[in-house]
Formats: structure tokens, C-alpha cells, sequence
């Protein structure tokens, strides 16, 4: 029997060795994405570090989670509107109007102003505010659709410390939304 010469068998150890690093590294890649639907029609791809929560009592559309960033899903279908022709109104009038007095005074009890981005599409208003629960502080970033027979309140939120974070993924994750 034959034994390898050490030239042959560093070659050899060397080729194994790159083919491990090779198929290891795959393995860690970049965190797929993975998009998340409603039976309303609402769907939004993010990595696959979400997972979906159970929060009944937030009355949310989807609510998913990664441990550091939160996303509720909110619907205001036109039919059960308080106004009286909802589909006149813009993304920019509903997030002012309504969103603002019904959300961030009545449950986040927050007064002041938020922060509204500009935007040229009258179907689509973001904005985000800060808040305190139980002592720690939140960021919040909302951003509100108008659909076809509904509007749809996207909050992103996480703890103020994680905000950078969150914002390097908002863009794609916004720019994924899609409602009927």
C-alpha cells in the first residue's frame, strides 16, 4: 500500500478544509426572508427571524416579532367607518385625524406632536413617536396605507435602544407592504 507523500497529504487536507469552510459559511448567510399574509389581504416580507404572536388582546390583524422589533397589523375597514364617505379621505387626513386622536392620545396617552416624513403619495403617511411603558422607552414607527376598502396601520415598534436597528431594515421592510 501506498502512503501520500506530506505535499499530497497537506493538498488533499487543504481542499477538505476550504469545502468545509465553503459549505459552513452557506449555512450562515444572509437570514432569508420570509413574507407574512393575512386572510384580509395585508402582506409584508420580513427576514425570517419573525415569528408570529398571539395578541388577541391588541385586536391586530398580524402581530409578529423577533424578540427586539414588534409589528401590529391594524385594519379600519371603510364600512365600519365613523366617517361619512371614508374612501375620500387621504392616508395623510386619516393618520392626522383619526390616528392621532384615537391611537397615540387615547391609548398611548402621548400629546405631543409626532414626527410625519414626507411623502408624495396621498395613499401612504408615516410617522413615529416615543413612548414610555413601565418605565422603559419605546421608539414607534407607523405607517398607514389606504386600500381599496380599508386603511391598514403598520407600527413597527421596539425599545428606543434597539431603534437604530430597526431603521438599517424599515426601508425594505415598508416598501414590502402591500394592501388590497
Amino acid at each position: 500500500m501506498k502512503t501520500l507523500s506530506k505535499n499530497k497529504y497537506k493538498i488533499i487536507l487543504f481542499v477538505v478544509l476550504m469545502l468545509t469552510v465553503v459549505l459552513v459559511s452557506g449555512c450562515f448567510g444572509k437570514i432569508k426572508a420570509q413574507k407574512y399574509e393575512t386572510m384580509s389581504g395585508y402582506a409584508i416580507t420580513l427576514d425570517s427571524s419573525f415569528y408570529v404572536t398571539n395578541n388577541e388582546d391588541l385586536y391586530c390583524e398580524l402581530s409578529v416579532e423577533n424578540g427586539d422589533i414588534a409589528l401590529n397589523v391594524y385594519i379600519d375597514e371603510f364600512e365600519y367607518s365613523s366617517y361619512p364617505n371614508p374612501s375620500a379621505i387621504s392616508a395623510d387626513f386619516y393618520a392626522e385625524d383619526y390616528y392621532l386622536c384615537d391611537v397615540l392620545y387615547n391609548v398611548y396617552n402621548i400629546y405631543d406632536e409626532p414626527f410625519f416624513y414626507e411623502d408624495n403619495d396621498e395613499n401612504v403617511e408615516a410617522f413615529d413617536f416615543l413612548y414610555t411603558d413601565g418605565g422603559d422607552s419605546y421608539y414607534c414607527y407607523v405607517v398607514i396605507h389606504k386600500g381599496t376598502d380599508a386603511f391598514w396601520a403598520s407600527e413597527f415598534s421596539c425599545l428606543q435602544d434597539y431603534r437604530d436597528e430597526m431603521f438599517d431594515d424599515l426601508d425594505g421592510w415598508v416598501d414590502s407592504i402591500q394592501v388590497p
